[in-house]
């Protein structure tokens, strides 16, 4: 009996050693991830002199002596795209227009298609179900390297590249960690509404949008907010797909690419010009954090 007694103990006693070095590691990470932002912010808001002043120490380098938010004015003013061979500039007005068409829409999508295809492999039992259950996870694990030479080529055959309509094709598809979270909440959910809609003359698509749809509505708008805000900060699909229609994330990737001209080159410019970026999504977490930190949970999203 003292022998389980201690054993018990050790094991307690290890399990609480693991969790305090997991701890510690976090606030380490949070402290280095919330250093880096506050250097961005901070230097958003200072002169260029004051921050090539290299007599300016550490830690007076990292206050502004004068708060210059005219670099915000002079971005949303400035900020453009050349696009690449030619002479048109697109301005942040097309780029923010562009970055909703491609993120709002292709969430969607994205979100919609995950769903659907989730309810069809879990609510319909035949052998086809499986095998779109075990493509979704087969493709998570093997790595599709190379895949964009042949999109682009179909895309072109099709006469979409270079179009919205060809990038939402592209996420018009189930696969994914959403394609699990919504099968799995559909393999739990009980057929009892749906049976009753059923001996009330519903049909198949009645019962989906009716009854199906709204016991998930949570879940599906907390997934399309994450996908929201992952393609909003994509910038490869509209580097690839979007050449003459370029996202905000598209114009900072162009910026850092040494695209920028005159003042855009200096630090105090391009830190602004990513916290401009970044406002419409910290706005959108702030409003609907309670719901996205609420609903994910465990690296999943629960019901």
């Amino acid at each position: 009996m003292e022998k389980n007694n201690q054993t018990k103990s050790k094991k307690s006693f290890s399990i609480s050693w693991l969790s305090v070095i997991i701890l510690v590691a976090l606030i380490v990470y949070s402290i280095i991830l919330i250093a880096i932002l506050l250097w961005a912010a901070f230097s958003s808001v200072k002169t260029v002199d004051y921050f090539n002043n290299v007599d300016v120490v550490w830690p007076q380098s990292l206050l502004p002596w004068e708060w210059e938010f005219g670099n915000y004015g002079f971005v949303f003013m400035n900020f453009k795209v050349r696009l690449r061979g030619t002479t048109r500039s697109v301005w942040i007005e097309s780029l923010v227009m562009n970055s909703l068409l491609y993120a709002g829409v292709g969430a969607l999508l994205h979100t919609g298609v995950a769903c659907l295809m989730a309810y069809l492999a879990a609510k319909f039992k035949y052998k086809f179900s499986g095998i779109i259950y075990w493509t979704v996870v087969i493709c998570m694990t093997i790595p599709i390297v190379g895949a964009d030479i042949s999109n682009i080529q179909i895309l072109n055959g099709m006469g979409f590249y270079d179009t919205f309509l060809g990038a939402w094709i592209l996420k018009f598809n189930f696969m994914g960690t959403y394609f699990l979270v919504f099968f799995a909440i559909f393999a739990t959910l009980p057929n009892d509404y749906a049976e009753a809609a059923f001996l009330d003359g519903a049909g198949e698509t009645k019962v989906l949008l009716k009854v199906i749809l709204p016991l998930v509505s949570s879940t599906f708008f907390t997934v399309f907010l994450l996908n929201f805000i992952a393609f909003w900060n994509d910038y490869t699909v509209p580097l690839l797909y979007l050449p003459t229609h370029p996202t905000l994330s598209y114009a900072v990737q162009y910026l850092t690419d040494g695209g920028g001209e005159g003042d855009f080159n200096y630090v105090p410019v391009r830190m602004a010009t990513c916290f401009l970026v970044a406002i419409p999504i910290l706005i959108l977490f702030l409003i609907f954090r309670g719901r996205i930190m609420n609903k994910v949970s465990m690296g999943g999203i629960k019901e």
